[in-house]
């Protein structure tokens, strides 16, 4: 006989929010990298204001990209979007190049 009220779904444990917190801040961490790696090529004379830039933007979005990698309610939602984020920034390095 089924119970007459819907039970509580089963908390994830604290090893799988771990994981999933050091998965997000390294996806963050390195669409971050990426993105202050391949700045130098953004500009054409001097590489140093687009370095400066490239670190303004590396600040700004790593937040984002942690709080999307972990903080989506589908797990594999948030790895697969941090994971597209680092792609992004891959590839910004290498068209400017």
């Amino acid at each position: 006989m089924a119970p007459p009220f819907p039970l509580p779904r089963r908390a994830a444990s604290s090893r799988k929010w771990f994981l999933r917190a050091c998965i997000a801040i390294a996806l963050g961490w390195m669409c971050a990298h990426l993105i202050v790696a391949g700045s130098p090529s953004w500009a054409a004379e001097s590489g140093h204001e687009a370095v400066i830039l490239g670190q303004m933007m590396a600040v700004l979005l790593f937040p984002v990209v942690v709080i999307l990698a972990f903080g989506l309610k589908s797990k594999k939602l948030g790895i697969i979007l941090g994971i597209c984020a680092c792609i992004i920034a891959a590839l910004a390095g290498l068209v400017h190049s």
